[in-house]
């Protein structure tokens, strides 16, 4: 995901009915469905719904249909301290290319390249996120390469 996209979502929420958000506790009968709605704290009325319309779970509510119910809600109330925390990653990996780009401006560049490799993949293996290790890998490969 780059930033464009991130900003995208960002104006998204920014726009969308402030939250917290939460689904009803029962689905609304309503003729041939049943409807989940997803209200806004504080709100007379509700912000979204999730509708089943196949006649044959009238008699009993779809789990793949409640949890949609449950994730939209979810999803809405997490998205700032999930942007947060992507920031803060970009924040770290670009703190790491300038450690490697410091290092390769010294003296005795192939060796300060492999130190700086070296020290990537032992912060990829450390990682508890997949997608930064991942980062880290091919940013230790790339310096290897000379690239």
């Amino acid at each position: 995901m780059n930033n464009e996209q991130l900003a995208e979502l960002e104006r998204l929420h920014a726009a969308a009915t402030p939250g917290p958000w939460r689904r009803s506790k029962q689905p609304y009968k309503s003729g041939t469905c049943k409807q989940f709605e997803i209200e806004a704290q504080g709100r007379a009325f509700w912000v979204a719904k999730v509708l089943c319309f196949d006649r044959s779970e009238i008699d009993g509510v779809d789990p793949q249909y409640e949890a949609n119910a449950d994730l939209i809600p979810a999803l809405h109330n997490a998205f700032p301290d999930l942007l947060a925390y992507v920031r803060e990653l970009e924040g770290e990996l670009d703190c790491v290319r300038n450690v490697s780009a410091k290092w390769l401006t010294e003296n005795n560049a192939q060796q300060r390249r492999e130190g700086a490799a070296a020290h990537l993949e032992l912060m990829a293996e450390w990682s508890k996120n997949a997608h930064l290790s991942n980062e880290y890998r091919a940013e230790a490969k790339r310096l290897r390469e000379g690239k």
